[in-house]
């Protein structure tokens, strides 16, 4: 089955440099689909416990590269909506879907509700609608920017003198 899937995985990279419109990870995904169904088919019964957990798997990765993930991908050009970081096949995993209202259920086809981050960039996010939602908690995380001290609140009056 190993087998399988690295010849799909190389025939995928092969046929992507030929065709620059067709992404790798995309014919990567169709060619495996087709052997995924057809060993699980033919092999169900053959296949080890460890090999059909392997296999389903995979299945449930793929199809969940259908949803909001793959589309957005497709749909959204491989950058980073906040650091601008561009991304190839070599390091897309490093690349997410955030939901820009933070509901992970609100996914219109038109994907006005996601936005490409890098991993850093998500997690500052999240990180930023963590502490609004919730606050720090911490008394130093509070705005000082206005500062008690004022160094020339008697300037004037040493002027005078």
């Amino acid at each position: 089955m190993i087998g399988l899937i690295n010849s799909g995985l190389k025939s995928a990279l092969r046929l992507s440099f030929k065709i620059p419109q067709i992404r790798a990870c995309e014919v990567y995904n169709a060619i495996f689909n087709i052997r995924l169904h057809t060993i699980m088919a033919n092999n169900n019964q053959q296949m080890t416990a460890s090999e059909r957990i392997v296999a389903e798997a995979r299945k449930h990765q793929t199809d969940r590269e259908k949803t909001y993930r793959g589309q957005a991908l497709k749909m959204y050009p491989w950058v980073c909506g906040r650091c601008s970081r561009e991304f190839t096949n070599a390091n897309l995993q490093e690349l997410t879907v955030h939901h820009k209202n933070h509901n992970h259920d609100d996914n219109p086809t038109d994907g006005s509700n996601w936005e490409l981050l890098c991993l850093y960039c998500h997690d500052n996010e999240h990180s930023k609608y963590e502490e609004m939602r919730f606050g720090t908690g911490k008394e130093e995380a509070k705005d000082h920017s206005g500062g008690t001290h004022s160094p020339f609140a008697s300037l004037g009056d040493l002027l005078k003198k």
